[in-house]
């Protein structure tokens, strides 16, 4: 695995760019489409956990590449992690990237980890 990109960022301020950014770094990897896709799973992902309570100070982006998938993941310190547990709040908090991305999941701890894949190979045969 190959981490491309590790972020820190201000709350849900940072979204847009942060997305700009992820959509950037990953065109190499995936074609256009792909990275506008992924750029609005990042977006969304930001912006969910920007949201919790008590609203986190700063949000952690990570992008990964392998030979065949590009991951993101966002991660916050939340005390509450609210509905995000299961997978169906998830597909309902998250309608962009679960209609977007080949994979998505919830890791929760003293953390809270949102995270999406995308398949470099199905993403290239379209």
């Amino acid at each position: 695995m190959i981490e491309l990109a590790d972020f820190s960022l201000r709350g849900g301020n940072d979204a847009p760019s942060a997305a700009a950014r992820a959509a950037r770094v990953t065109e190499r990897y995936l074609p256009a489409q792909a990275s506008r896709d992924l750029s609005a799973v990042v977006s969304e992902l930001v912006d969910t956990l920007a949201h919790g309570s008590p609203a986190p100070r700063t949000l952690r982006l990570e992008l990964a590449v392998t030979a065949s998938i590009v991951r993101v993941a966002v991660t916050a310190q939340l005390v509450n992690p609210g509905e995000l547990t299961s997978t169906e709040s998830l597909r309902e908090s998250l309608p962009v990237t679960s209609s977007l991305a080949s994979r998505y999941g919830v890791e929760a701890g003293h953390r809270l980890r949102l995270w999406a894949e995308f398949d470099r190979e199905r993403r290239f045969q379209r």
